[in-house]
């Protein structure tokens, strides 16, 4: 019924309670809730208490105005965390007063609302409530698709405005992961206080993650805040696509399985313990949505979803859904198990606990399972079966004709059949020199696909060659010019059907192309060649120049003998060596990537260090240098995954870029570029254990662009002084040479005649002994850190032991496997040598941020001790003519009496802007304090700060320096 306009929204004036009638009970049926209107008065109001009430039966009460206009609106749920608006409503009072309600928590569940009970609608009434509940439906479908849209507009330009996450980011130190392509920028929220005032919050230095769907198309982005909003330090773009939507941490290849975890923290403390490639569905209620996208495109990958153990919350969430999510998808569940007495509930937490092995065995374990749940393949052919029909391409063949082959491959060439008018065959037409046809090729996402040649050069030296099938399009001319650019030149007008007979062909045999050499599946790739078995060979292949520079010149035993011998008894020489066999361990041992600088002055012998590494692998010229752009050290990197990796001369690098570079390499990561369509293009991704040498240090060289050096900069780039200590530069032992220029010579004339051969007899003695090598490494990590360090040493000096055990792992197992002739113990002895120049040269075991911060509160007290600050005992300058004017003053300085010395009073302002410039100055403030630098304060959230009284200016709040701040000036 429609309500008079004298009545409809009218407040009606207060009853008695004995006069006043009550509001229509409410009832819930088969999610449909109804109100009896008889023996009392319809008005708005009272259709609005009804309505209100069928709220609160349902247990989504409010206190907001309910306004029956026939639209949606949002609101307030009792309970709630303020000014969060999870309920929504339509009430309308055309014809029969109804409407519907529901609450976006915990997934959409409408419930409708009708003024009269089932029994009492009409026909037409039933038909008009639908029809208005589906267009109520679509309105809110096409709302919800013009959001998603906006927010995904929206995050392509916040993500490409962003600038690339560091490393040391407070959030990635804490979790204890690395940045995995992730950016920074500042997040901006609008939040509505109690009051119902609107507001813009900021949250600087957040972390975004990309959201993208199955196509690969950005959709949204997630924040992890610097800062909670609203008590929450995480947030997503307001109506953003989410539902199957994922993060992808890592490279999927053929054989490797799929994990899926709700947070970033906790996918990459997965892929970084295991080398899986792990989807970040973000909340426990997208695993299931996750996980079919993925069984969509990966219907033959084992699929294991990686549970969060809710176990303190009642159903346990996380794990319910992960199980949910399994049982939809064909997938296996792996769960982090704790202690009672343990906190935790994510695989993030259990590797913070009890490290890499726990976490290990529990994905070994669901991942054996998920390897059951997939269908068996499908069966080949039956020997006897019928062949497949030829294809002839000739319109003269008939369906009972033998088939004709249109080209034949003999010893002679390759031929092309023809027959004439009467259909009588023709002298068989040469094509090109004869060839093989080895494989069908294609990458690890099944695509690329394109053909393996072995093909002739005029020197009748065979080549191996790939031809993708794109490059067939049209006359075929992009292939041609692959070809000939080997020399393998068909007859003059054969070209188009070489490229038919290239088109046609398929031959039986698959193989894998990828263009990073290194670890795949079981396997080692080089350009040249794969080492290893695996279900089906994978090739390098790279648009690259100079894609192999691995070269072997000599063998094994005179590389042993010329090369490997003469580094004896010199810690630099056994350390560069090593270094080169520890490359293709970062992935067994789970470890990141990260490099080892050789700083010293010129002729010490730097260079020679690179060479004798370099001599592992291949000749001279396989070292690099440094003198590249970011993209063109993206290429090296791909081309040396895994592989021992050099660059000389760091001052050739653009200064700006160097530190950029530094992070480029150690994080195994290239750059993120968007596609033609505006989604995220496939990035590269390498492991390297690289070694640099310079004049100068990363933090020199990056000082001549004006810009700092971070600490995670400095952990990735350990710099070892060259200077081994014995007047010789990098020298210790001469090996019967007079002089350290001589003895360079000789390792220079040794590494030009012998490499390589090493590199080899390595790789093949590591690809068989691969399950043995993760709990190997482990355990000689753990005993070099033992020996090493000290219970004092913090963080990021125990994260440079594991790389430098790593090291030596690498020269031990090559000395085990009869490589390298040295006696046991040798490389680990060098390894500990020159982590202890590293601890020397850095100043100690604590971490470099809190020993930067206190060598800039220092140099500032010197440097302006005297001109920033007034005296305590002085009168102001309008008392006393002869003080000092100080336009810049920071503070105050007071002697002590006696020797005590002299203490500071600093502003907070100008302690912010001046003393801690570049630094988080409330970091600093609490360093000092802790140290006992400086007075502790009386308020919780402001320890380092005082107020005190300063001679005629009243109370100031500032930092009270103490004289012990230059009692351990090293620390």
């Amino acid at each position: 019924m429609r309500l008079p306009a004298a009545i409809r929204g009218v407040r009606m004036p207060p009853r008695s309670a004995a006069t006043a009638p009550r509001p229509p009970p409410s009832c819930r049926e088969h999610g449909r809730s109804a109100a009896t209107t008889e023996g009392w008065p319809v008005t708005e109001a009272t259709i609005v208490a009804g309505f209100r009430d069928a709220l609160r039966a349902a247990g989504l009460a409010t206190d907001d105005a309910i306004i029956a206009d026939g639209k949606l609106h949002r609101y307030h749920v009792d309970g709630d965390r303020p000014c969060v608006k999870n309920g929504a409503y339509c009430l309308h009072l055309d014809g029969t007063p109804a409407g519907w309600f529901g609450t976006h928590k915990g997934g959409w569940l409408p419930q409708t609302w009708c003024a009269k009970s089932e029994n009492e609608l009409t026909t037409a009434d039933r038909e008009a409530q639908r029809k208005r509940l589906q267009a109520a439906q679509a309105a809110r479908d096409k709302e919800a698709k013009r959001n998603r849209n906006d927010a995904a507009r929206k995050a392509r330009s916040l993500w490409a405005k962003a600038r690339p996450a560091p490393a040391d980011h407070p959030y990635l130190i804490r979790k204890g992961i690395a940045v995995h392509g992730l950016r920074l920028a500042t997040w901006k929220k609008w939040t509505r206080d109690e009051a119902g005032q609107w507001h813009e919050r900021s949250s600087p230095g957040a972390l975004l993650v990309p959201i993208f769907n199955a196509a690969g198309e950005l959709r949204a982005l997630q924040a992890i805040l610097a800062e909670e909003i609203d008590g929450r330090d995480k947030d997503f773009l307001s109506g953003a696509e989410k539902a199957g939507c994922f993060f992808q941490i890592g490279e999927p290849s053929p054989n490797a399985p799929l994990l899926i975890a709700e947070g970033f923290a906790t996918g990459a403390t997965l892929h970084e313990t295991s080398g899986y490639p792990v989807a970040v569905a973000f909340d426990c209620g997208n695993l299931a949505p996750v996980a079919l996208a993925l069984r969509a495109k990966s219907r033959g990958a084992a699929i294991v979803i990686c549970a969060d153990n809710d176990r303190a919350t009642e159903g346990n969430p996380g794990l319910t859904k992960a199980n949910e999510a399994a049982r939809a998808a064909g997938a296996a569940v792996a769960v982090p198990v704790f202690d009672d007495n343990e906190t935790g509930s994510d695989f993030n937490d259990l590797a913070a606990l009890r490290g890499a092995q726990p976490v290990q065995a529990a994905l070994a374990r669901a991942i054996d399972e998920a390897g059951r749940l997939l269908p068996p393949p499908a069966q080949e052919p039956a020997a006897d079966a019928p062949a497949p029909a030829v294809l002839t391409n000739s319109p003269n063949d008939t369906a009972g004709a033998e088939p004709r082959q249109r080209f034949t491959m003999n010893d002679g060439g390759l031929w092309l059949n023809e027959i004439d008018r009467e259909g009588n065959p023709r002298r068989p037409r040469f094509i090109v020199e004869p060839f093989k046809v080895l494989s069908l090729v294609r990458d690890h996402a099944a695509a690329g696909w394109g053909l393996l040649l072995e093909i002739p050069d005029p020197d009748r030296r065979q080549h191996r060659v790939i031809i993708p099938h794109a490059s067939l399009k049209a006359e075929g001319t992009e292939a041609l010019s692959i070809l000939l650019d080997r020399g393998f030149v068909p007859r003059m007008g054969m070209d188009k059907h070489l490229t038919e007979f290239l088109r046609e062909t398929r031959p039986d045999l698959r193989a894998r192309i990828t263009d990073r050499c290194g670890w795949h599946s079981g396997s080692f790739v080089l350009p040249d060649r794969s080492i290893g078995d695996d279900d089906e060979p994978v090739i390098f292949s790279s648009d690259a120049p100079g894609a192999c520079p691995f070269k072997t010149k000599g063998n094994r035993e005179q590389w042993k003998e010329h090369v490997a011998a003469l580094c004896v008894g010199n810690s630099r020489l056994l350390f560069a060596v090593s270094c080169a066999f520890a490359a293709p361990l970062l992935l067994p041992a789970g470890a990141e990537g990260g490099g080892f600088h050789y700083r010293g002055s010129s002729s010490d012998g730097k260079t020679t260090l690179l060479r004798l590494a370099a001599s592992v692998a291949g000749p001279p010229e396989y070292m690099g240098r440094w003198r590249a752009t970011s993209n063109g050290l993206e290429a090296f990197a791909l081309q040396h995954s895994d592989c021992p990796s050099q660059l000389d001369e760091l001052a050739q690098i653009d200064a700006k870029e160097a530190g950029d570079c530094a992070y480029l390499l150690s994080n195994g990561q290239a750059k993120a570029r968007a596609n033609r369509n505006g989604g995220a293009r496939e990035r590269g991704t390498w492991r390297m254990l690289f070694q640099s040498a310079g004049e100068i240090g990363l933090a020199e060289h990056m000082a001549e662009a004006n810009r700092k050096t971070k600490a995670g900069q400095e952990v990735r780039l350990c710099e070892i002084p060259a200077d081994a200590g014995a007047n010789l530069g990098c020298f210790e032992a001469l090996h019967a040479h007079g002089n350290g220029s001589d003895f360079a010579k000789a390792l220079d004339h040794a590494t030009r005649r012998h490499y390589g051969a090493a590199w080899i007899a390595y790789l093949e003695k590591l690809v068989e002994h691969s399950s043995e090598l993760p709990g190997d490494l482990a355990n000689v990590a753990r005993r070099f850190e033992v020996q090493c360090l000290s219970e004092a040493a913090e963080g990021q000096a125990r994260r440079v032991a594991g790389r430098f055990a790593l090291v030596a792992a690498g020269g031990e197992l090559a000395t085990q496997w009869g490589i390298t002739g040295w006696q046991p113990g040798t490389a680990l002895a060098a390894a500990k040598t020159c982590f202890q120049a590293w601890l020397a040269n850095r100043g100690g075991v604590g971490n470099a941020e809190e020993r930067s911060a206190l060598r800039q509160v220092r140099e500032f007290l010197r440097r302006y001790g005297e001109s920033a600050f007034a005296d305590w005992d002085r009168p102001a300058v309008e008392t006393d003519t002869r003080a000092a004017v100080r336009s810049d003053r920071v503070g105050y300085r007071r002697t002590l009496p006696g020797d005590d010395g002299l203490e500071y009073f600093v502003f907070i302002e100008t302690w912010r802007l001046r003393v801690c410039a570049g630094l988080d100055a409330a970091y600093v403030g609490r360093l000092l304090v802790e140290r006992g630098y400086a007075e502790r304060g009386t308020e919780k959230n402001r320890t380092y700060q005082v107020k005190a009284t300063i001679p005629g200016e009243g109370r100031a709040r500032c930092v009270h320096i103490l004289p012990a701040i230059w009692d351990d000036d090293d620390a």
